[in-house]
């Protein structure tokens, strides 16, 4: 298992927060995958802020797939400990097999409840290519600062 990370979820790099409750923020980060995945790679994308709310996400990615496809992502919080990414906000998908992207799905990432510090939310492979093409992954973060 190795971790990757974009710019924007660095450790180095401050959270970008949304100013007052309400007020919906976006931000986007991309890595360039040159190597083939191995199954738990995981990629750090973003940082969604202390105290905010998940608005919606998109997660894009290039066809990297071109044999029978089999690639598939999973998206969620890397674990602050492991760099480890779960689950909570969309399980394992076909994305990446073909050029494409797709959006929350479910009622539980948008109650999910916020924390006290930034968490970083990446992506994580958990089914290798069959024959692997490079390319560039993405993540559209939507996020308010929490009302609660």
């Amino acid at each position: 298992m190795t971790t990757f990370v974009s710019s924007l979820a660095a450790a180095n790099k401050a959270a970008i927060s949304p100013s007052s409750a309400g007020q919906v923020t976006a931000v986007r980060g991309s890595l360039a995958i040159a190597t083939a995945p191995v199954a738990n790679d995981n990629y750090h994308l973003v940082k969604l802020p202390a105290r905010a709310e998940i608005v919606d996400f998109v997660f894009d990615a290039d066809d990297m797939d071109s044999g029978t496809p089999a690639l598939a992502f999973q998206v969620g919080f890397a674990d602050p400990a492991t760099g480890v990414v779960g689950s909570e906000l969309r399980g394992a998908g076909a994305i990446g097999q073909a050029v494409g992207l797709v959006r929350m799905d479910t009622i539980a990432a948008l109650r999910i409840a916020p924390v006290d510090y930034d968490r970083v939310i990446g992506i994580k492979c958990t089914t290798i290519a069959a024959t692997f093409v490079a390319g560039t992954v993405g993540l559209t973060l939507s996020y308010a600062e929490s009302s609660r």
